[in-house]
């Protein structure tokens, strides 16, 4: 796989201050991997802001992107978003997505109103476009863009276990094993490719299991971010249902093409909208 050469390049010819506020999280790769900035408009003037600085940003002109990861989570991050989108200076939102922690998996998933304030809805949950196509884009995760998805890799486990730091899996069966916090994306994507079957609790692990084009079973969901999946995974609610599941297992082989159609459309949307 060769990713776009526009990766290479700016998108965008003049330096323009912008600020990103992202989760810059050193526990989780995910978080730490989502920010766009890590792949393109490399000649812009970027101040990255965590989630929890935000408060700091600084009355100005100067467009905001807010993104990626799960952000519309807990009140504390409802807040941050909701004081950012009363801001008068363009604002983004970039492949974040909903992240309730314990949600019910039949319950409804809501997105609250003002996130219609900003100028542009990217979101990385799949069925919120679904619902509102004409107000939402579909925006996967940037680390899609990520370079080390170029690499070629074979498998030489059958089986290996991705998993959250916070939220170790009790599996009784000796397997491969790699937390959240222990890798570069690099490190991680190889870890991952390595099994012939991925068994995760991790958002990214099934996201990235996914563009790898590997077979993954999500073991006991925690969040709502696993149930609007563009493409969608097994998931085992019991632990020791996974063998059970199997047999459901598939592979998504244009899945890294797709997610990085979608991203770079979006960037040019976000080119169009800064410089207007």
């Amino acid at each position: 796989m060769v990713l776009y050469n526009i990766l290479k390049q700016p998108l965008i010819d003049h330096v323009m201050k912008l600020f990103n506020i992202w989760r810059h999280n050193p526990e989780n790769l995910g978080d730490t991997a989502s920010s766009p900035f890590r792949y393109i408009f490399n000649n812009h003037s970027v101040k990255y802001l965590d989630y929890g600085d935000a408060i700091r940003l600084p009355e100005g002109e100067e467009p905001v992107v807010v993104g990626g990861s799960g952000l519309i989570h807990g009140q504390l991050w409802f807040d941050v978003l909701k004081r950012l989108a009363s801001h008068k200076r363009k604002k983004i939102l970039w492949g974040i997505g909903h992240n309730v922690h314990d949600h019910d998996s039949k319950a409804s998933i809501r997105y609250p109103d003002w996130i219609l304030q900003y100028d542009l809805i990217g979101l990385r949950d799949w069925l919120a476009i679904e619902e509102r196509p004409s107000q939402y884009y579909w925006v996967p995760d940037a680390s899609c863009l990520h370079h080390a998805f170029a690499i070629e890799r074979k498998a030489h486990h059958d089986i290996v276990v991705y998993e959250h730091l916070h939220h170790p899996l009790e599996l009784n069966i000796p397997l491969p094993r790699k937390f959240t916090n222990t890798t570069s994306v690099e490190e991680a994507l190889d870890f991952i490719s390595s099994g012939r079957l991925v068994l995760t609790n991790t958002y990214h692990g099934a996201y990235w299991a996914t563009l790898l084009n590997r077979p993954c079973i999500i073991l006991r969901p925690f969040s709502s971010k696993f149930y609007k999946l563009k493409w969608p995974q097994p998931i085992a609610y019991d632990i020791n249902d996974w063998r059970r599941l199997t047999a459901e297992i598939r592979t998504y082989p244009n899945s890294l093409d797709e997610a990085i159609d979608a991203t770079m459309s979006f960037a040019l949307e976000v080119q169009k909208l800064i410089e207007r």
